[in-house]
């Protein structure tokens, strides 16, 4: 049973870091298409864009593998963005399965 579980969590870490690269690169072709800025939320990705398709095809890309909706926030200067889970908890902070995991993070494979 243990063994099910490390797995489980694997697999829910494996798609945490699948989802932040893909949704970074998503941020990326958005802003290339937008004059350089970033939308006002992640949801925006996957509405049709002026040249037809979406940035995201799936909306279930936006949730993490606990069902909590990605968390975006955009910083103050231009290019700054995080995207990123609470983990299982939902909570700031935590380890194993708690622990909060962004997009650079995952892009410098530190988790």
């Amino acid at each position: 049973m243990v063994y099910v579980l490390g797995e489980l969590a694997d697999a829910r870490r494996g798609k945490v870091k699948a989802d932040l690269a893909m949704l970074n690169g998503a941020m990326t072709h958005y802003a290339i298409n937008n004059g350089g800025r970033y939308p006002e939320s992640l949801q925006v990705l996957t509405e049709a864009g002026p040249n037809g398709g979406a940035f995201v095809t799936n909306a279930k890309s936006l949730m993490d593998p606990w069902d909590h909706t990605y968390l975006y926030e955009k910083g103050e200067d231009v290019g700054e963005l995080r995207i990123y889970t609470l983990g299982r908890d939902g909570e700031p902070g935590g380890e194993g399965e708690d622990l909060d995991i962004d997009q650079v993070m995952v892009l410098q494979d530190e988790v």
